[in-house]
């Protein structure tokens, strides 16, 4: 590891200042540079010193990940208020009235697709999961699932494929 410092993304902190993102830098440099071989130190106080800043890097690692996913919300919030603000041009009246109309129905479908895309991933999991990773658990299935209808499908074929599905 190089104490080098890389030309990549900045954020401007409470003054306006633009600084690296050194939140994320430190500790991971930190649990690198761990003194292993300090012979005054337990090889317990050092696993506990190890894992402190795991947890510690990981807590950053969570925020970071709900931060940008409420960053997504208020995103999506304002497109949703811009569709609604468009409904006051008169053409683009007609896509919102359609958007409007079609809401309930579209609301119904994706309630009867979601059930049968869960009910047939939990049931390829249950069928191929011991054979086939790409079915290994449910979350998996259903990613599987997704990629089979985006057309990004790729499954061996052959008889040792796991997809036999009369002798199993």
């Amino acid at each position: 590891y190089h104490n080098t410092t890389y030309p990549g993304p900045e954020m401007k902190n409470i003054n306006g200042q633009m600084q690296p993102l050194e939140d994320f830098e430190k500790p991971v440099r930190d649990i690198l540079e761990l003194d292993w071989g300090n012979s005054n130190r337990t090889t317990e106080q050092k696993v506990d010193d190890f894992m402190n800043m795991v947890v510690g890097l990981n807590d950053k690692l969570g925020f970071e990940h709900q931060h940008r996913t409420y960053a997504v919300l208020v995103l999506l919030l304002f497109f949703i208020r811009v569709v609604v603000y468009m409904r006051v041009h008169p053409r683009i009246a007609v896509l919102y009235a359609t958007i409007i109309e079609m809401s309930a129905d579209f609301f119904h479908f994706c309630i009867l697709f979601i059930t049968l895309f869960c009910v047939l991933a939990f049931l390829a999991m249950w069928t191929f999961g011991d054979k086939v990773a790409d079915f290994g658990n449910f979350w998996t299935a259903c990613y599987t699932q997704f990629r089979m209808l985006v057309g990004e499908f790729q499954m061996p074929t052959g008889e040792n494929s796991g997809f036999d599905i009369t002798f199993g």
